[in-house]
């Protein structure tokens, strides 16, 4: 049994890192697009 957990708990950590991955690439995207917001902004105030 104690080997049994132990192959569901690597089960669960592995799909744990990819929604870490996708979570800073989210993280990422947002940053970006505010700036292309200002981008936006800036070339309206021109």
């Amino acid at each position: 049994t104690g080997q049994s957990i132990a192959s569901q708990a690597t089960h669960r950590d592995i799909p744990a890192p990819p929604p870490i991955r996708n979570q800073s690439n989210t993280n990422r995207s947002q940053p970006l697009q505010g700036e292309f917001k200002n981008d936006s902004d800036a070339r309206d105030d021109e």
